[in-house]
C-alpha cells in the first residue's frame, strides 16, 4: 500500500502524540536522569540558594506549584507520559510528596523534615 493511502485515525492524532524527539529509545532509568538533571535538581538548588524568592505558592514546587504533566513533557521534549509515570517517585528523593495527584496534574508538598529544616529559614 502506498504511504499516501495510509490513514491515521483521529483518536490517534488527538489522544496520542507521535513522538520523534531526542529521547526516542531511552529507558525509564535514562528518562529519570533527564527529569532529575533538568527539573528536580534545578528546583531544589534554586530553593536552597534563594528560598526568599520562592515564598509564593506558584513559585516553587516546594510550596505547591501546580505542575501539568503534559506541559512538563513538552517543555523538556520528553516522550508523552514520562512525567506522569516517573516524576512522583523521583520527587520523593527531593523531599517532596504528592499533595494533589490526578491523571493530568500534581501539586507537591515538602516533607515535614524539609519544612522544619529548610522552609522555616525563609
Amino acid at each position: 500500500m502506498p504511504t499516501e493511502d495510509v490513514k491515521v485515525a483521529d483518536v490517534d492524532l488527538n489522544e496520542r502524540k507521535l513522538y520523534s524527539g531526542p529521547y526516542v529509545g531511552y529507558s525509564d532509568d535514562e528518562l529519570s536522569q533527564v527529569l532529575i538533571t533538568e527539573f528536580l535538581e534545578p528546583e531544589f538548588e534554586s530553593h536552597m540558594k534563594y528560598p526568599i524568592l520562592h515564598d509564593a505558592r506558584e513559585k516553587s514546587v516546594y510550596r505547591g506549584k501546580l505542575l501539568h504533566f503534559r506541559r512538563l513533557d513538552a517543555k523538556m521534549d520528553l516522550p508523552p507520559g514520562t512525567s506522569h509515570r516517573l516524576l512522583v517517585p523521583l520527587a520523593a528523593r527531593y523531599h517532596l510528596k504528592a499533595d494533589l495527584l490526578t491523571d493530568n496534574i500534581v501539586r507537591f508538598d515538602a516533607s515535614d523534615e524539609f519544612k522544619e529544616k529548610i522552609l522555616k529559614r525563609s
